[in-house]
């Protein structure tokens, strides 16, 4: 992930640079929107103390983007966010100032996730974020309530429309009422990320679909469309391979299912290619499997030390 944030950041740099004495250091993305999943996506896997993926050079991007005046958010296939997500990013102090500290930048203050000047707390207990729940086409989300994090099971394409197309839209927290009045502003680029095929994929052809049709709907429509949205697929397999990673295959969230064949051919897989990282990965979780039963039974037949007993 990081290789593409990477990537993202110098085409933005060629693109923007104007004149001779142009640099990276004009580089703006305050009209960008930068949406990643969580599990297996920035980190390792499922649990409060599962590392970074790719470790200090994804934070390092992440954080590029976001001093570049990116809006940063996260949305989880979870259920809820306050079940580990938001335990999990606090744990991490760069995480959380990724998603919770307000960028530098006066002018991100009307962009969707800056709802206050300091990071959210409970007023009761200023280590708990506090959430909401909203209906978005029916489907019920939970999210921080600065709009960073998002909780929608299978429903991210939903959830990426409405972020993108300014439908989500929190006023900073001390803003005029004018400001808080005025309608949100949309974002021109969005990026999106995803360990998962079949998230990555439904994003990238029915995210603009109901894109158009939020923007369609709102007043500043004909002002401000979003112009692209890339959806990346953040393949594990190297490092599942690697051991970096663990996969079962029994698992649904699988990649290398039929099921997500068409998925798969979107980011450039073929049957061919998913068979062949099929069966590598079972072979590498197989290899796991009996490591761990060889190693458990050793440790069964080994007989304990016996201590001389002293009268």
């Amino acid at each position: 992930m990081a290789v593409e944030i990477e990537r993202i950041l110098r085409e933005r740099s060629s693109t923007t640079a104007i004149g001779p004495r142009a640099s990276k250091d004009i580089l703006v993305l305050s009209d960008s929107i930068f949406i990643f999943d969580f599990d297996k996506t920035i980190t390792q896997g499922l649990g409060t103390d599962q590392k970074v993926r790719g470790g200090e050079r994804t934070l390092k991007a992440m954080k590029s983007l976001k001093d570049c005046g990116g809006t940063i958010a996260v949305v989880t296939a979870r259920s809820k966010v306050s079940a580990g997500l938001l335990t999990q990013i606090q744990r991490n102090e760069k995480l959380y100032s990724l998603f919770f500290t307000p960028p530098a930048s006066p002018e991100e203050e009307t962009k969707i996730t800056n709802a206050s000047e300091t990071a959210p707390t409970n007023e009761d207990n200023p280590h708990v974020i506090p959430t909401e729940t909203l209906s978005l086409d029916g489907i019920s989300v939970q999210c921080s309530k600065n709009r960073r994090a998002f909780a929608c099971g299978f429903h991210k394409h939903v959830v990426v429309a409405h972020l993108a197309a300014g439908g989500l839209h929190v006023p900073a927290k001390n803003a005029p009422e004018k400001k808080k009045s005025a309608p949100p502003a949309q974002f021109r680029h969005v990026y999106f990320f995803d360990d998962n095929p079949n998230n990555a994929f439904e994003v990238a052809c029915l995210s603009p679909v109901l894109c158009d049709e939020i923007s369609k709907a709102s007043p500043i429509a004909k002002e401000a469309r979003v112009l692209s949205i890339h959806s990346f697929w953040c393949s594990t397999f190297l490092e599942e391979i690697a051991g970096k990673i663990g996969s079962d295959p029994k698992d649904p969230d699988y990649p290398y299912q039929d099921m997500y064949t068409t998925a798969l051919a979107k980011f450039g897989i073929d049957p061919q290619e998913m068979k062949r990282r099929d069966e590598s990965i079972r072979k590498k979780f197989n290899q796991v499997l009996q490591a761990r039963r060889e190693a458990r039974n050793q440790s069964r037949s080994t007989p304990e030390k016996c201590k001389d007993l002293v009268s």
